[in-house]
């Protein structure tokens, strides 16, 4: 197995109130709704879930992520989530500026899937798969935004 880690970092505006925005990130119920490729949720806890991801298959390679995420914040300004257990790493943070008009968030994640590859084979499938890691966070981030933005 090889583990390969991608990031994405953003920062963006949204015109919402910033308890909206610090909800959106910090409570499952609404991270499941603006989640990319999910296959199911299992809640563990209130603030806990077991996340399914749908398989994808490239090059050969196929993977389906199953792990669990605890999701924690300040209760004003900064939310942030790490796995406990699973075939996935995350770790992320969000922290949150209030505007004059609207808030500003800083997103960053990383993703480490535990790939079912030899160690070897890493060095060539870490571009397509940091590129493919990448692009779902990238959409995380946007449905997020959307989902923010329509219901102000």
């Amino acid at each position: 197995m090889a583990k390969i880690p991608a990031t994405e970092t953003q920062t963006f505006e949204v015109n919402a109130p910033i308890e909206r925005v610090y909800e959106a990130f910090v409570n499952p119920e609404i991270v499941k709704e603006n989640f990319v490729g999910l296959e199911s949720a299992e809640f563990v806890e209130k603030d806990e879930v077991r996340w399914h991801v749908k398989e994808k298959v490239d090059k050969g390679m196929r993977f389906k992520g199953d792990y669990t995420v605890k999701y924690e914040g300040n209760g004003k300004d900064r939310v942030w989530w790490r796995s406990t257990a699973g075939n996935i790493e995350t770790d992320a943070e969000v922290t949150l500026t209030q505007l004059p008009k609207g808030v500003q968030v800083f997103y960053r994640e990383t993703l480490t899937p535990d790939l079912p590859i030899p160690k070897l084979m890493a060095k060539i499938f870490k571009p397509l798969v940091a590129r493919e890691v990448r692009k779902d966070l990238t959409r995380y981030a946007e449905n997020v935004k959307r989902y923010l933005n329509e219901k102000s």
